[in-house]
């Protein structure tokens, strides 16, 4: 009871007086002199404000807007420009008492108005049953004090008419004494009379008014009665509509929140089966990769053999006619010689000959070496034109297919969650990899939206760009109730690094209920300090309660990926 008493005295001051509460602004933009209350619109700029300068919320004018001194100017901004503290929050909540007080009062005043207009007859015709009889006692009073003034009168000159009578005739002074005592006895029976009389009309008068009080007490009683019961059947016809629109409220909420998971699980039945596509897509690629390298790989093993076959019987051919030609050639010239020379020298000659068949026998080995050389030579060009030809069937056969990074499936199924984990870091550490990168060229404006990366088991970023606009994506499966962008109860991500900093994001987008889907606006400021050092907790916080993430796998990831929306 005194929590509530102390909330109403300081609702009470509040509005009493202008409140100081200091803040400072979320994000760059400008403060403006009036506001349109209809259309919910500022106007007439007074200046610029920049991201984290202080400033003092005076009021809240409702609507998510509050009237703000910022450097001895009072001005009129968004709920989105500044950021919002436990003050501002008790601020807002004393001006919606308020309000509702008024909305009480009104329908109050509204419903006496109705009830003066229905029972404006019967209201006028109470009025002028008073005033009858308030006249009807005037009336009696004055005939009382009328009939008291007569008989003084009388008795007046019935005495003055007795001592002129004592005075003048003393010998009738005997029977003007009978005379006046009889008189005196008959004015007191008349006075008896009359004052039985009066009583008796006094009675009668009051008996009257008794009764005209029961019936204008019935009548009011009647009246009270019909009141509370008109009051009981408003209450109970304001109670029914409330909890009509209660119902309907609750009834399109639980509707958006049902459509919005039946999307939700559609959403990721479509991505598995994408990836399960993909990843069927990339086997089928592999396996037509290592079918095609074989296929390659035998024909050129049988070209090969098929060429050295071709080049061995080359050989072969030409040494043997090679060896023939020679045997020929240097038996013809052994003739020739053998005719030119004497039969005496015949036998001093035999030495020399010999000698010339050494020399022939050498010049034979370096011709076979020549071409053992050349075999060698045609080898190693043949095994050149064999990769190259590798080289070419791989790129034409996987021309326009994703290659996987993935050196085979048997691999990724025998390793645990937690390499898996580690593989995808080191697979995406120094690229981008994005699901939405288009320009419009009729706005010009590029949008940019990145794959969500891991930064836990249960907590992936995603980094999003539109023209000037940025903002970073927190998703997790903690049920922390519903993710909101109202001032009451605004969701927010607190970052905290390694450094001993923190940075906060507040939800910006539409309310998402389920897991927590947590939309926020990304500074340069931010940025900037989110590019010095790593991550060393996450705090996530919804409508229903929050969750403090601390085993970061990923802790430098805003270190790597914030220049993706560059």
């Amino acid at each position: 009871m005194i929590k509530y008493f102390c909330f109403f005295l300081f609702s009470l001051h509040l509005f009493s007086q202008d409140a100081n509460i200091p803040t400072q602004f979320f994000q760059d933009g400008n403060f403006y002199r009036n506001l349109n209350e209809n259309l919910n619109e500022l106007s007439n700029p007074i200046g610029p404000f920049l991201e984290g300068e202080a400033c003092v919320v005076i009021q809240f004018l409702g609507r998510d807007n509050y009237k703000i001194k910022y450097k001895g100017k009072v001005g009129i901004v968004k709920v989105d420009d500044l950021e919002v503290t436990e003050a501002m929050t008790d601020l807002y909540y004393a001006y919606q008492k308020k309000e509702r007080e008024e909305l009480i009062e009104a329908e109050a005043k509204r419903k006496e108005n109705i009830y003066q207009i229905v029972h404006k007859e019967e209201i006028e015709k109470r009025k002028q049953d008073s005033i009858a009889q308030s006249i009807a006692t005037q009336k009696a009073l004055e005939e009382k004090r009328i009939m008291e003034a007569q008989a003084a009168k009388l008795a007046n000159e019935r005495a003055l008419a007795a001592q002129r009578k004592h005075d003048s005739i003393a010998e009738q002074k005997a029977l003007e004494a009978k005379r006046i005592k009889k008189a005196n006895a008959q004015r007191l029976i008349e006075a008896q009379a009359l004052e039985e009389k009066r009583i008796q009309d006094s009675i009668a008068i009051r008996i009257a008014n008794e009764k005209a009080i029961q019936v204008q007490q019935k009548k009011q009683d009647s009246i009270a009665q019909h009141l509370a019961l008109q009051k009981e059947l408003e209450a109970k016809r304001i109670k029914e509509a409330n909890e009509k629109y209660a119902e309907n409220q609750r009834a399109l909420e639980a509707k958006r929140i049902q459509d919005s998971i039946d999307l939700r699980i559609a959403n990721e039945k479509a991505l598995k089966q994408k990836r399960i596509n993909d990843s069927i897509s990339a086997i089928v690629a592999a396996k037509r990769t290592f079918e095609a390298k074989q296929k390659i790989k035998e024909e050129n093993a049988q070209y090969i053999a098929k060429q050295k076959q071709i080049e061995a019987q080359r050989i072969k051919d030409s040494i043997a006619l090679h060896d023939a030609n020679k045997r020929a050639l240097e038996q013809k010239r052994m003739a020739d010689s053998l005719a030119r020379i004497p039969k005496s020298s015949v036998s001093q000659n035999k030495k020399p000959v010999i000698a010339t068949t050494t020399s022939l026998e050498t010049q034979k080995a370096l011709y076979e070496k020549r071409i053992k050389d050349s075999i060698i030579r045609s080898m190693a060009a043949q095994k050149a034109l064999y990769e190259k030809r590798i080289k070419d069937s791989i790129i034409r056969s996987l021309s326009g297919q994703k290659i996987p990074q993935i050196a085979n499936s048997e691999i990724a199924h025998k390793a645990s969650a937690k390499e898996k984990l580690r593989l995808e870091r080191i697979k995406f550490k120094d690229s981008c990899r994005y699901v939405m990168n288009d320009f419009d060229p009729f706005y010009n404006v590029r949008t940019v939206r990145t794959e969500a990366y891991p930064l836990s088991d249960n907590l992936t970023v995603e980094l999003y760009r539109q023209g000037l606009k940025i903002n970073v994506f927190f998703n997790s499966k903690e049920d922390l109730g519903c993710v909101s962008y109202f001032s009451h109860n605004r969701s927010s991500v607190t970052v905290t690094l390694e450094n001993g900093k923190y940075i906060s994001f507040y939800h910006s987008w539409d309310m998402e209920c389920g897991q927590f889907s947590f939309k926020g606006n990304l500074s340069k400021s931010q940025m900037a300090l989110l590019k010095e050092s790593p991550v060393k907790s996450v705090k996530l916080k919804g409508t229903k309660g929050t969750a403090e993430i601390t085993d970061i796998d990923y802790d430098a990831f805003f270190m790597h990926k914030l220049h993706c929306l560059d």
